[in-house]
């Protein structure tokens, strides 16, 4: 059996209400909010094995670099290594110019892969959440635009 990244206490990730991720890769994930410029992420949860499962939910921020597509199943990620997580941002989209090290060291990589595809998230933490985020999108008003 591979290492359950949920069980294993690191510091970017939380789980303060001890929600069972006993057997991450038959969850159902779907994106709920990519908010890009943000650099927010929330991806609902739910176990497809039981009927009425109440979901969770993965709230990542910051998140610098998103792939992958925004259905899924399986939440069994594993954690980038330095190396990978050093060439993904050594690819010039973000500037960090001589606190790559430092960047790569202060952030994980998150990496599920697949046959047919694979989701790779760069974020600073994730925490696990029961509630649904009330998220609001605050757009001016057409009499404030120029």
């Amino acid at each position: 059996m591979s290492h359950n990244l949920w069980h294993s206490n690191h510091q970017r990730f939380q789980n303060e209400h001890g929600i069972d991720i006993d057997e991450p890769q038959v969850f159902d994930c779907g994106i709920l909010v990519y908010f890009r410029s943000h650099h927010v992420m929330c991806i609902e949860v739910a176990d497809s094995r039981k009927a009425s499962y109440e979901p969770f939910y993965l709230w990542l921020e910051p998140v610098w670099y998103f792939e992958g597509p925004t259905q899924w199943q399986g939440i069994d990620f594993r954690l980038g290594t330095f190396e990978e997580c050093k060439e993904l941002v050594s690819q010039g989209w973000l500037n960090v110019s001589d606190l790559i090290d430092e960047v790569v060291n202060e952030h994980v990589l998150l990496i599920l892969e697949r046959p047919t595809f694979r989701v790779r998230i760069l974020t600073y933490r994730c925490d696990i959440v029961t509630e649904r985020p009330n998220i609001q999108i605050l757009a001016p008003k057409q009499s404030d635009l120029p």
